[in-house]
């Protein structure tokens, strides 16, 4: 997975109220926890940094904990969880929008880095970079940049390239463009619904 920017603060205050109750716990433990463990097993005293804790709570916070509707709840948390695995299908340039081709993409999501892997009939794609913006008119808005590699019975015209999509977050729909670099210089429309929340079975 890649980092991912966000037009949203939490990170900031999120990373900085972990650091606070690092601090705590930290207190917590080598006041309290360490000197007990002493007294009752006659073990030498254990030893951690603040600097291990907070690094703890962050990895738990950053993978797991920022999913929980708790923090959306008390408006600390604002990127929308994208997990899972999502169908639908695309329209091109190439056609003049004419036809519909299923397009499956799978979304690795965690607070800080996510990618985007995309299946279609002639070719996949894998995400290096992206932003997520919550603050958006039209809402909250996913935008990344891609690298289309053919299949290898792919049509002959279909080459390795570059690309960009923008589609905004609407529960479980996605929906939005997608432009390709000059190797293709095709533009087209996206559709996806998710069908799982989990990106791996």
């Amino acid at each position: 997975m890649h980092s991912y920017s966000t037009d949203t603060t939490e990170r900031i205050r999120i990373t900085f109220f972990l650091a606070v109750v690092s601090v705590f716990l930290h207190i917590g433990f080598t006041k309290i926890i360490s000197p007990t463990v002493v007294a009752k097993i006659g073990l030498p005293g254990l030893g951690i940094s603040i600097t291990v804790v907070f690094g703890i709570l962050f990895a738990l916070f950053d993978r797991w904990c920022w999913k929980w509707n708790i923090w959306r709840w008390l408006g600390l948390v604002q990127i929308p969880d994208i997990n899972g695995q999502w169908q639908g299908y695309v329209k091109t340039s190439y056609d003049r929008l004419q036809n519909e081709y299923p397009l499956s993409i799978t979304i690795e999501q965690n607070w800080c880095t996510f990618s985007m892997h995309s299946e279609a009939e002639q070719s996949k794609s894998y995400s290096f970079t992206g932003s997520i913006l919550v603050r958006e008119h039209e809402g909250k808005i996913i935008h990344y940049a891609y690298r289309c590699k053919p299949h290898m019975n792919a049509d002959n015209d279909m080459t390795e390239h570059l690309g960009t999509t923008i589609m905004t977050v609407n529960g479980d729909v996605l929906e939005g463009e997608y432009f390709t670099s000059h190797g293709r210089a095709n533009t087209g429309y996206i559709k996806l619904e998710r069908t799982k929340r989990k990106a791996k079975n």
